[in-house]
């Protein structure tokens, strides 16, 4: 009863001050219209006021609470996440602070049939049902997640509009540019060992279709709308002339999410991508090679250097070792070399796939997939990816297969 008592002598001291600065405020307009209007006329119209003015603010104290009650939900509203997990199974849900980390801690266990608010920040997150992972992308204001036999539905979070946008395009370009390669080569696999000049071949356009792919989806991002979907497309940019559009991009995004930690991620991305621009100098590295010892790469004397990033369970990576062979086979080692980096977690796996594949030049275990330190170094979101220094230890060409690939070193030694 006294705390009712004490809002409602409030809410009265409230409109009683309402209705005396109305009054003064009527008086002096008095004042300054008395030259022009009758007393009668004005005092009619001051009574008006302090009328209207005692009504409304009698519709304030009357109000007030549930005004204040309102703004409260709507501040929860916008900033609640919803999960809903309607199939048989528990589900865990991951928030990842980065896309390249794919142990991010678990952050809650949504039981079967079973459903959870949280107090969410925006970002990225994942679904686990056991075997699959479901991205959706969650932004500002009141959003709703429900989950059933691995179909996920998001309603009221835009950005996951814009990450099925940009997953969607993503996807077709894949397919317009790599995929059928792709199935040339799975069909030529199974085929007579005739077929691996034809295999090395298409594996090499391979490599150059998958560039095209990545320019395409780089250039798709830079024109995204400007949330944490644009920063789920960051793993997969890729730098030289597109850093002056992923530049501005990243700019516009800081106007609204400034000191995130999606923020700061992607800033560092830019970093990276920057350092390992054409015509940067790669600094030395150094790394776990296969008997335990530290390659250094200021050890490799050869005038070109070849950086090779690859893993035991990348096909092309593996398709392309007979090709690295012959180069090394074809040119001295003292103007030509290649340090392998493998983005491997499994250590047994990498050592026999370089015993497979017949790996002789120098192999380092990065041991961290896509992050490593050695792939966050030089920015890698696929593999295979390499990069050609030449003797200054300066970035001249990168991610060069092939034909082509055969052809710089010809120009570069030859000349």
């Amino acid at each position: 009863m006294k705390k009712g008592y004490r809002n409602f002598r409030t809410h009265i001291l409230i409109t009683n001050a309402l209705v005396w600065k109305t009054n003064k405020l009527a008086i002096n307009w008095y004042k300054y219209y008395r030259s022009n209007r009758t007393v009668s006329t004005f005092d009619n119209m001051k009574w008006k006021i302090s009328v209207m003015t005692i009504l409304l603010a009698g519709f304030y104290s009357c109000n007030t609470k549930s005004s204040s009650q309102d703004g409260e939900a709507k501040a929860v509203k916008q900033n609640r996440l919803k999960i809903v997990n309607s199939s048989d199974i528990d589900i865990e849900v991951l928030r990842p602070y980065s896309l390249v980390d794919d142990q991010a801690e678990k952050i809650v266990v949504v039981a079967a049939n079973d459903s959870i608010e949280l107090d969410e920040i925006l970002g990225v997150y994942e679904i686990y049902d056991g075997d699959n992972k479901i991205i959706f992308c969650y932004d500002q204001g009141a959003a709703k997640v429900r989950y059933k036999e691995g179909i996920i539905e998001v309603s009221g979070s835009k950005c996951h509009d814009d990450y099925l946008a940009y997953e969607q395009f993503r996807k077709s370009s894949l397919e317009k540019n790599v995929n059928g390669i792709r199935r040339e080569i799975e069909a030529l696999s199974g085929g007579l060992s005739d077929n691996k000049k034809e295999i090395d071949s298409l594996s090499a356009l391979e490599m150059t279709a998958y560039k095209i792919y990545q320019n395409e989806i780089t250039d798709y991002a830079i024109k995204m709308p400007k949330n944490p979907a644009f920063y789920y497309s960051s793993l997969r940019w890729i730098g030289d002339e597109h850093l002056p559009g992923l530049q501005t991009a990243v700019d516009e995004f800081a106007k609204q999410y400034a000191g995130t930690d999606l923020l700061i991620e992607m800033e560092n991305k830019l970093e990276r991508l920057t350092n390992i621009a054409l015509g940067s100098k790669v600094e030395e590295f150094k790394g776990k090679g296969l008997n335990g010892d530290t390659i250094l790469s200021k050890h490799i004397e050869s005038k070109y250097l070849m950086i090779d990033l690859w893993a035991s369970w990348c096909r092309p990576c593996r398709l392309e070792a007979n090709h690295l062979n012959q180069l090394r086979q074809t040119y001295n080692t003292s103007d030509f070399e290649i340090l392998g980096v493998s983005i491997d977690r499994d250590q047994e796996a990498w050592e026999n796939a370089v015993k497979l594949d017949n790996r002789e030049f120098p192999q380092i275990f990065d041991g961290g997939n896509y992050a490593g330190d050695l792939a966050q170094r030089f920015s890698v979101s696929a593999v295979p990816s390499n990069f050609i220094l030449d003797e200054n230890r300066t970035i001249i060409a990168r991610n060069v297969y092939g034909a082509e690939l055969d052809a710089l070193l010809d120009s570069l030694i030859t000349q």
